[in-house]
């Protein structure tokens, strides 16, 4: 059963992470300000149309990126963070039951990686044949009106 308000320990495609569609939840497992936005992780492109605006020229960039997150900045000094996770990738099949749910890495804010933490602070632990390691963290590109500017 789905729990929208649940914080969940999840191997993600690209690393361990908290995962939730309740930001304020989230915040309080990482530590950190409540105001500080969460990347939003997408099952698919269409459902990510209902929330975001892709500027035009990047939608096939964004629909083929794997293990890429996508800042998008607007004029209004707002950013939003997310990535679609591909179909194949094993965290796709918690994340379609969800449509979407905001993200962050497992560990205190600004510290490593510790499973004990990460898992005296979230609700429901999700492990799967890969178990829960620290891997590669996605790579990260802004996208504006006019450029597209590497940041990790």
């Amino acid at each position: 059963m789905i729990k929208k308000d649940f914080v969940y320990l999840i191997q993600n495609d690209t690393t361990v992470g908290f995962c939730s569609q309740n930001e304020e939840k989230l915040a309080k497992a990482k530590q950190r300000n409540k105001s500080q936005k969460n990347l939003q992780t997408l099952a698919s492109f269409s459902l990510l149309k209902e929330r975001l605006r892709v500027p035009s020229k990047y939608k096939k960039l964004v629909r083929r990126a794997k293990k890429t997150t996508f800042v998008l900045s607007s004029s209004f000094f707002l950013s939003q963070a997310f990535r679609i996770i591909p179909k194949n990738e094993p965290y796709y099949k918690i994340l379609r039951d969800f449509t979407y749910l905001f993200s962050s890495s497992a560990n205190k804010t600004k510290q490593n990686f510790s499973l004990r933490y990460a898992k005296d602070n979230a609700d429901i632990w999700v492990e799967d044949f890969r178990g829960f390691s620290q891997k590669s963290p996605s790579k990260i590109l802004k996208l504006s009106k006019n450029k597209i500017i590497k940041i990790r």
